[in-house]
């Protein structure tokens, strides 16, 4: 079996067998990302995957998973208020906040 020689930003560089290996690619662009489970620390380490690299990964067996993408018609706007930078500085101060997460979802119900 093949294995995989990546880099994780915690434990340096890794090796790992292709099941190990999830990629992720956008069919229209054959670009994505793969991620996997450091086998050194247990933690989830994603990194960008261009086509070579895409299909480097997919010719040694790594499992795929295709990533649907939504049209976006930019003709369409948001409903409510235009963001202002008045916005952007509450929203920083907010998040100096222990709670900032739960007062965030509380106004946006």
């Amino acid at each position: 079996m093949t294995s995989i020689r990546t880099k994780c930003p915690q434990c340096g560089e890794v090796e790992m067998q292709a099941r190990g290996v999830l990629l992720t690619v956008e069919p229209a662009s054959g670009e994505g990302s793969y991620s996997f489970v450091c086998p050194m620390c247990d933690q989830v380490v994603e990194k960008p995957a261009d086509k070579r690299i895409a299909s480097l990964l997919m010719s040694i067996g790594v499992e795929v998973e295709e990533r649907e993408t939504e049209a976006v018609d930019p003709e369409i706007k948001p409903e409510g208020p235009p963001f202002t930078l008045d916005d952007v500085i509450d929203f920083h101060f907010q998040l100096d906040q222990d709670d900032w997460f739960e007062a965030l979802t509380a106004t946006a119900e």
